[in-house]
């Protein structure tokens, strides 16, 4: 009984504490859920918020190799971390977390959190490299279940449109990426949705100045003249963007006043400033306007700020200092730097290729598909040696099938040969049976016909009576005896022998039995038996008193 109770008691803790877990994890949901509001308006603050949580999952990635949440809670904090970093930096960097999140609600029917949870996984994906063809797939799921549900939320249909635009343009489908960037920039509107309508207005303009269409391109940007403070990474996207266009338009003075302005943009590690780059395009610039001091001066800048010489760009700065230095007559340093432009090269594209190789392994987990493809290979010989044993035995059991066919077919040929003879033998019956039956009533009658002419003849003489007397009983006697013959041969006993009281009576009385058990009359056994009716019926008497005594 204590045990019981204590099972009892048991149970009970159980229950509560699992339902308290439960409890909680509905509580933390529920708080979660009011960051939503601030998503577009303070996505800074949210940052912050679920930054801690984040921390412990990349330290359990880094301490296990991989991010360990089963629960709605955690993959929707992952969801809204994500948007409120794509929202504060312009770019999403977390591929396999989201992708993570992505997975889980791929699993339910929470089409809406589905929806930007794959919107976003493909923006990391694209962030981290732009020519990824998976980021345009699983971007292009993101806006079928977008359209298909009529997800009401203008500011996931503008960031998704917006990066349909980017990914189109960057696969050269110009009319289909500046339909998108027009979508987005009008749902942006819609909603006042500011970042969305910032960003769309600064894809178009490059849009349209890549193809040269300055008007448009400059007309494109005109919401810029109303703001007061841009977020840093649209600052930067903006001064880059008319960087771009005074290049095009051949006024390197204003191009250099918007790169010094990206050099006075804060660096941060979520939005890195591309010294190298920026120091690089200056030179540029200063050596189209004929300034030899200034073109070395950041020449020289872009070379000494490269913090990796591995890095994909960096044998472009040292060649064209080397370029500089050959062209001033300064051979030692232009030597130099071709060196290390040289070495820069091929360190850059094989570290490139190995980390392209690293990130294809880990995106689709080569080992993984590896030992897949090896189990599936041993599942295909298993299912091959199965149906080639299945054949086997098919053929096994067709062959056996054949053999009791051919078997039957034998047997069949048999007993049609044998229904033949039989139907022979029964048509020899037959017409014996008939003869027998149209002449046996002669016999008898001709017995009694010489009976009746001895009788007449003996008024004349005794002799010819007493001779035809002793003709009469030998036939009689010789037709008894033939007849009684057939009583004692095998094959009657073999018929009739299992008949009760018939070793009681002579061979004769056998007969008469016999023919009478098989159902013929008094007159068929007399004509059978060359006797009379009359002798029939004594006969049969004598049977009954000889069964009825035993």
């Amino acid at each position: 009984m204590k045990f019981f109770k204590t099972l009892l008691l048991c149970i009970i803790i159980i229950s509560c504490s699992t339902g308290k877990e439960d409890n909680l994890q509905n509580d933390d949901l529920n708080s979660v859920k009011g960051y939503e509001v601030f998503l577009y308006s303070r996505p800074g603050d949210v940052l912050d918020s679920l930054s801690g949580f984040i921390a412990e999952l990349n330290e359990q990635r880094e301490l296990s190799q991989k991010e360990r949440f089963e629960d709605e809670n955690s993959a929707y904090k992952i969801l809204l971390y994500s948007i409120a970093f794509e929202q504060k930096f312009g770019v999403l960097r977390i591929d396999s977390l989201i992708s993570k999140s992505a997975k889980w609600y791929s699993s339910g029917k929470d089409y809406y959190n589905s929806c930007r949870a794959m919107l976003y996984s493909s923006i990391a994906l694209y962030s981290l490299n732009r020519q990824d063809t998976s980021a345009y797939r699983i971007i292009k799921e993101a806006e079928s279940l977008y359209e298909k549900k009529s997800i009401p939320d203008e500011h996931i249909g503008a960031t998704l449109y917006l990066y349909l635009g980017r990914i189109n343009r960057a696969r050269g489908e110009a009319l289909l990426a500046e339909e998108y960037i027009k979508k987005s920039l009008e749902l942006s509107n819609s909603v006042n949705y500011r970042n969305g309508k910032l960003n769309s207005s600064l894809e178009l303009f490059t849009f349209y100045l890549s193809y040269k269409r300055f008007s448009e391109a400059l007309s494109s940007i005109a919401c810029f003249g109303d703001e007061e403070q841009l977020p840093p990474y649209i600052e930067y996207n903006l001064y880059s963007s008319l960087y771009t266009y005074y290049v095009a338009k051949k006024e390197s003075k204003i191009a250099i006043e918007y790169l010094k302005k990206i050099l006075n943009i804060t660096n941060t590690h979520q939005l890195e400033v591309n010294y190298p780059k920026i120091y690089y395009q200056l030179a540029l610039q200063f050596k189209r306007m004929e300034q030899p001091d200034s073109t070395l001066h950041y020449a020289v800048l872009s070379v000494s700020s490269i913090k990796d010489s591995n890095s994909v760009d960096s044998h472009f700065y040292f060649r064209y200092l080397g370029d500089i230095y050959s062209s001033i007559g300064d051979l030692k340093s232009s030597s130099l730097y071709y060196k290390k432009a040289y070495h820069s090269y091929i360190n850059a594209y094989t570290k490139l290729s190995r980390e392209r190789v690293q990130e294809i392994e880990r995106k689709y987990d080569v080992d993984q598909k590896i030992s897949k493809i090896a189990s599936l290979s041993k599942e295909r010989v298993i299912f091959i040696n199965f149906i080639l044993l299945l054949i086997f035995a098919l053929i096994v059991t067709i062959f056996s099938y054949a053999l009791r066919i051919k078997r039957m077919q034998k047997r069949l040929s048999k007993l049609d040969s044998n229904a033949k003879k039989f139907e022979e033998d029964v048509n020899k019956l037959w017409i014996t049976s008939e003869i027998c039956k149209s002449t046996s009533f002669i016999f008898p009658q001709l017995i009694d016909n010489v009976y009746m002419e001895a009788v007449r003849s003996r008024k004349q003489s005794n002799e010819i009576f007493d001779s035809l007397n002793n003709i009469i009983d030998q036939a009689n006697s010789l037709s008894r005896s033939s007849l009684s013959s057939i009583t004692t041969t095998d094959e009657f006993y073999a018929i009739y022998g299992a008949i009760e009281n018939l070793d009681m009576l002579t061979d004769f009385e056998k007969l008469i039995y016999v023919l009478n058990e098989e159902g013929f009359s008094n007159q068929e056994i007399a004509n059978f038996l060359n006797s009379s009716e009359a002798s029939i019926r004594t006969m049969k008497s004598k049977i009954i008193k000889k069964i009825q005594k035993s």
